[in-house]
């Protein structure tokens, strides 16, 4: 409650998305709160409810965004605004996971980079 945004992860990039609201908290004062999507299918309704309520719902993924979890929360929280970040839809140079990771901006750092010009852009 009292969250500025939501932010959905599943498998590893919930540690990402952790530090990342924490970056928020203690970069901007902006509390984010976090939900580990644990399961795409069936997703949980009750989580679903409260993320009806929040101003912004991120997701972030690993993968390609085309039928991952973005397109699922969009889907399942029409009319509300659900930002995905995840792998682009080109493909990335081989590298170990965490390199991919930072091309891609979904560490940490570029998640809040990415959240903040979410807000700057209004």
């Amino acid at each position: 409650e009292g969250a500025d945004l939501a932010l959905v992860a599943t498998g590893r990039m919930v540690q990402a998305v952790l530090a990342a609201a924490e970056l928020l908290q203690n970069e901007q004062g902006r509390q984010a709160a976090v939900y580990n999507a644990r399961f795409l299918k069936p997703m949980d309704a009750g989580a679903l409810k409260e993320l009806a309520g929040y101003p912004l719902v991120v997701a972030v993924e690993d993968e390609y965004p085309a039928g991952g979890l973005g397109e699922h929360l969009a889907r399942a929280l029409p009319g509300r605004p659900v930002h995905c970040f995840a792998l682009p839809e080109k493909p990335l140079p081989a590298a170990a996971f965490e390199e991919q990771m930072a091309l891609a901006g979904l560490t940490p750092e570029g998640l809040y980079k990415q959240i903040t010009a979410l807000w700057e852009e209004g």
